[in-house]
């Protein structure tokens, strides 16, 4: 899956990740956990938006990762 920097700056989902993930570097890289990412849709959900439509186009592709791993890795640029 990719999200274009671009994207996650304006939708400020950049900034929900990084208040769940305080390790989140958009230059390097960030694991994220099943909890991590429960916490981030919820805290999407709460903002709306375009951050929420960003949740829930990558969510079908999450919730297929979790079913044969505990994390998946965003990789900043």
């Amino acid at each position: 899956m990719n999200i274009h920097d671009d994207l996650m700056i304006s939708s400020n989902f950049y900034k929900i990740i990084g208040d769940i993930i305080p390790n989140y570097s958009s230059f390097g890289i960030t694991l994220v956990t099943y909890s991590q990412w429960q916490q981030i849709k919820q805290k999407s959900k709460e903002i709306g938006g375009a951050v929420y439509e960003i949740v829930c186009e990558i969510e079908p592709w999450v919730c297929d990762n979790f079913i044969e791993h505990e994390s998946f890795t965003i990789l900043g640029i």
